[in-house]
């Protein structure tokens, strides 16, 4: 049997004939406290300890001597700390030139519509070349029907100017996609980047500027990707100022959702 607060275990104990026995010794003075705290639990309190500070100064000040020796281990998620010590994330210019036909071609895809063409689709294509701006419409029945248009209009279009499309742009949806190749892999040979990914629901915090005695973050719930901008779409839970964000300065807790997950495997055995 054991006692928590939060994420420390507060002490410990055997029962035997109906009785519940301490685990541990006892210290006297004001500073005594239980001798089977684990490395985590103690990492957490020097935490709590020292204001929430992040986990970089917390390794400096154990290297300098001042936390009385403790080894410390990997700092937990912490909602306090990214509530004071929210910050931007920096954006990087990407900047794109293009110098002929081909070179950057912008590609979307919309649909379903809600009432179909006389012809039966309800999709439409949009292929546009950046240094042209020469546009391509083309209608599809099915969505699925996109990645054998485009198939088309390539090898039209390369026939037609004797140049090859350099560089493909999508929304990231998996219009594109053949034999679960998307394309960037195909165009490249190398996997596709998703380094982006989140899971879907988890605990997000949104960075926000509502004064300087004001929470430095927002609690929300991660829904996706914007599109068009670079940034994550996000609903706010707070009942003051509840609906979407569009933000690039988030924090996830997706580790929360993996422990919830596990929880409910355990109930379900």
């Amino acid at each position: 049997m054991k006692i928590v607060r939060g994420a420390l275990v507060m002490m410990r104990c055997n029962r035997q004939n109906n009785l519940n026995y301490l685990v541990g010794s006892t210290m006297v003075g004001s500073t005594a406290m239980s001798t089977e705290l684990s490395d985590s639990e103690m990492t957490r309190l020097w935490h709590m300890r020292l204001g929430h500070i992040s986990e970089r100064r917390m390794n400096i000040f154990s290297e300098r001597g001042l936390l009385d020796g403790q080894k410390l281990s990997k700092l937990d998620f912490c909602e306090h700390y990214i509530f004071g010590k929210q910050h931007k994330v920096k954006f990087v210019k990407v900047v794109h030139r293009t110098e002929e036909i081909l070179d950057y071609v912008h590609s979307d895809l919309w649909g379903p519509a809600p009432i179909q063409s006389k012809g039966g689709s309800r999709y439409v294509l949009a292929l546009i070349d950046d240094f042209s701006r020469k546009v391509w419409i083309y209608f599809l029945k099915q969505k699925s029907d996109t990645f054998v248009e485009f198939k088309h209009w390539l090898t039209m279009i390369e026939k037609q100017t004797g140049k090859q499309v350099k560089v493909l742009r999508t929304d990231n949806g998996l219009e594109f996609c053949s034999e679960y190749k998307t394309p960037e892999e195909v165009w490249t040979g190398k996997p596709a980047d998703y380094s982006s990914l989140r899971v879907f629901g988890c605990p997000a915090y949104a960075r926000v500027n509502d004064g300087k005695l004001e929470p430095l973050a927002k609690k929300c719930v991660f829904l996706g990707y914007a599109r068009g901008v670079k940034g994550y779409r996000l609903w706010c839970i707070n009942e003051r100022s509840s609906g979407f964000i569009i933000s690039r300065d988030v924090i996830f807790d997706e580790s929360s959702m993996l422990h919830g997950n596990m929880s409910q495997s355990r109930d379900k055995d």
